[in-house]
């Protein structure tokens, strides 16, 4: 093999390996703020490497992407790897929460099984507003299961 040939492959693994490491960084960072954000409170639910869909509100082109979701007895909160922002979404705020194939124009096409594993939840924001965003999580079905226990009733 040349050494160019050589010497590029080595190149490409060290990029990967540390782009690799940036992720894990990332996600890392995310968990500690999540954490924060949640306080003393006791976690009840965690999905590391949710996938944000977006607001309603904010339309098609938004930023969108993984991050840290995770669900107390008084809140839900997300916090996305990068760019980093967080949401926390009080109890009181959540109105609605569904199972549902799409959100803002993105289709989740879950091969190989019967539902989809993206959880819809609506909710008022702190300007008095209505809107929604969607996460596709790993066990959809544990989500639906709790997120109920957080609607305002």
């Amino acid at each position: 093999m040349p050494l160019a040939t050589t010497l590029i492959i080595i190149a490409v693994i060290v990029f990967i390996a540390g782009l690799v490491r940036y992720i894990r960084s990332l996600a890392a960072s995310a968990a500690v703020e999540a954490a924060r954000l949640a306080g003393s409170e006791e976690v009840v639910l965690l999905e590391e490497g949710a996938n944000n869909f977006g607001f309603a509100s904010r339309g098609f082109r938004q930023w969108r992407g993984n991050g840290h979701l995770l669900m107390t007895a008084r809140r839900l909160v997300f916090v996305m790897w990068a760019p980093r922002w967080s949401l926390v979404i009080p109890r009181e705020h959540i109105r609605r929460v569904e199972r549902r194939k799409s959100h803002n124009g993105r289709i989740r096409r879950n091969f190989g099984s019967k539902w989809p594993n993206l959880i819809w939840v609506e909710y008022t924001t702190d300007r008095g507003t209505v809107d929604s965003i969607a996460w596709m999580v790993k066990d959809s079905e544990a989500w639906l299961g709790a997120l109920p226990g957080l609607i305002n009733q």
